[in-house]
């Protein structure tokens, strides 16, 4: 019975049955290999959304800007096409920060971006002011009884 079972062990040819040493091979490196190629492409893209996301909150950044250096009583107002960004789980000014634009991607660390000037919600407070990810309208305005800043508000302002 043992030189039966080392009879089966090994074909006509004497090459052992089974799965050739060349597949075995290829799984191993499909196993190393797809994980980092999939790891590296979700990488870029997240790379990718942020640039564009940073591209969109530069117009608000210019027209908060353009608003500080203008005359006491005019008005901006922005539209942030943020919505189409799918992993942009949030975008917020004022607060703890009130001269930066901070952002999130979903499952990411949180970014931000710098303006030159403070900005506080309609009542002059320093709350933290949630922006719009869907396109509404984002009003900026240098009023003269904020001195420290412009008022952002969601919409429009009276």
């Amino acid at each position: 019975m043992g030189a039966t079972m080392r009879a089966l062990a090994r074909d006509k040819k004497g090459d052992l049955p089974g799965l050739p040493l060349e597949m075995m091979v290829i799984a191993v490196v499909m196993v190393v290999v797809i994980p980092s190629v999939y790891s590296i492409s979700n990488h870029y893209r997240d790379q990718r959304i942020e640039e564009m996301l940073q591209d969109e909150l530069s117009k608000f950044k210019r027209a908060a800007e353009e608003v500080w250096r203008s005359e006491p009583g005019n008005v901006r107002r922005v539209e942030l096409s943020i919505s189409s960004l799918s992993r942009v789980e949030y975008v917020r000014c004022g607060g703890r920060m009130p001269s930066e634009i901070r952002y999130r991607l979903t499952g990411g660390k949180e970014g931000s971006l710098e303006l030159d000037v403070n900005v506080m919600n309609n009542d002059g407070g320093a709350s933290e002011i949630e922006l719009p990810l869907d396109g509404t309208v984002i009003t900026l305005k240098r009023s003269t009884a904020y001195e420290l800043g412009i008022v952002v508000s969601v919409g429009d302002l009276n």
